[in-house]
């Protein structure tokens, strides 16, 4: 799924290329948001990622990238994002990892210059979340859920993008600042 933002937020989603065609010619979004892309939508979310040079470009990376030919998109998608979110097995598979050690901000900092892109934050779901973001290296703890609370993590990384967007760029807050609301977002998802 694709978000095409402007300041205020006011977004529209894109679908395929149709929609493009028909509801980006006259928009000038300041923030294009990839989330769960997968190889066949690829060239449509680069493609927008181009026509938009301007706009704060944020990709979430997902399994489906990462698998065979899906790793070359990401390649890509990436040299032309500002920011690349990935979880933690997703941050692995990037790393060719197979241990179970701690991921830090260093690993953040190691797929932004592997992958060409200025911004990494590798989600650690109870771990809280890790990221290399204009040259810095933050490592951000999870924001507590009580544990009869905690239900379904599905969508946290959905929502954590969300809040990063909307605490760094529409808000204009720190990007500290910005993960620790992310973190917030990510846990209530996670709540019944």
């Amino acid at each position: 799924m694709v978000y095409l933002i402007q300041k205020p937020p006011y977004p529209i989603m894109v679908k395929d290329v149709h929609d493009v065609k028909r509801k980006v010619v006259a928009y000038a979004p300041n923030v294009v948001c990839a989330f769960g892309i997968r190889s066949s939508e690829a060239a449509l979310v680069e493609m927008l990622f181009i026509q938009h040079p301007k706009a704060f470009r944020y990709l979430t990376a997902n399994i489906a990238l990462l698998r065979g030919s899906g790793r070359k998109h990401l390649r890509a998608l990436a040299a032309h994002a500002d920011a690349l979110q990935c979880n933690e097995s997703e941050a692995r598979t990037l790393l060719e990892l197979s241990g179970g050690r701690t991921l830090t901000a260093h690993d953040a900092q190691t797929i932004a210059a592997t992958y060409k892109v200025e911004r990494v934050v590798i989600t650690c779901g109870p771990q809280g979340s890790v990221a290399y973001w204009d040259e810095e290296l933050f490592t951000v703890p999870a924001y507590p859920i009580p544990q009869p609370e905690a239900i379904d993590a599905t969508g946290a990384g959905d929502v954590f993008a969300a809040g990063v967007i909307d605490s760094y760029f529409v808000r204009d807050l720190d990007p500290r600042t910005a993960l620790g609301i992310a973190s917030y977002c990510g846990a209530m998802n996670c709540k019944a």
